[in-house]
């Protein structure tokens, strides 16, 4: 049987920024590849924190960090099909969508068959791909439906918390990471849509006001208003969610 690749996928996030130290530690064999995808509207901040501290260390020790641009290889943008369904977990007044929200899509279309169609084009048949979530997110692992990609956990293999990666990457001597996710997502905290007033805010008002042109109930946020009008105070806080798709905040 063909030896799989090892692909590493990062999220950008704490338990992604976790793997890294510990490759570049020696606790986890150096993957074949490592990628990250770029769904074009990540937030900023990820972006500036893998150029500073993961990619340029990971770059020392023969890790390339390779960043895949969705655009190049995502059949669908914002809405799918005929249909035009909305890709992302937005809220809704629409009574048929369930607990009024929208199913994930985004993490499927822009992350894993993104990083999958890559990886073909790279050559690779067979592959083993480096998922970062952590001992304490068990319920988030996924099998793969298709036996030429399966998933690895190397955190939940070594008995990593979220707890130990955050302790790990401050050891490292690193400052912690910025949650990675979409600057339109709608799973965010108050505390990250305010944040994004200071990077990306005006990216996501005009995403927020296109998305109504074709989805004239889909909102961004659980109050069901335009983003523009959202309350983030600290109160807001327990009607926010997070994904549980596998593929985010990782």
């Amino acid at each position: 049987m063909t030896e799989r690749t090892q692909i590493w996928s990062s999220g950008g996030g704490v338990q992604s920024t976790a793997i890294a130290v510990m490759i570049l530690q020696g606790k986890l064999p150096k993957p074949d590849i490592a990628v990250i995808a770029d769904t074009t509207r990540e937030r900023a901040t990820t972006w500036e924190y893998m150029e500073q501290y993961t990619a340029p260390a990971l770059a020392k020790i023969g890790v390339k960090m390779q960043r895949v641009n969705a655009a190049d290889f995502a059949s669908v943008k914002l809405f799918e099909g005929e249909k035009e369904r909305l890709l992302i977990p937005a809220f809704t007044r629409d009574t048929s969508a369930r607990g009024g929200k929208l199913t994930n899509q985004c993490s499927s279309r822009w992350k894993r068959r993104v990083i999958q169609r890559w990886a073909r084009k790279q050559g690779v048949a067979s592959a083993a791909v480096w998922i970062g979530i952590s001992t304490d997110e068990l319920t988030r692992r996924r099998l793969s439906t298709e036996k030429w990609w399966v998933h690895r956990y190397p955190l939940i293999d070594e008995r990593v918390s979220r707890g130990d990666c955050y302790a790990m990457i401050e050891r490292h001597g690193w400052p912690l990471p910025p949650k990675s996710s979409c600057w339109m997502c709608p799973h965010m905290r108050p505390d990250e849509w305010r944040a994004l007033r200071d990077t990306d805010w005006s990216a996501a008002l005009s995403l927020d006001a296109q998305m109504r042109k074709t989805k004239a109930n889909a909102y961004l946020t659980p109050e069901m208003v335009p983003l523009a009008e959202a309350d983030f105070t600290d109160s807001q806080d327990d009607l926010f969610s997070e994904c549980e798709s596998g593929w985010c905040f990782v």
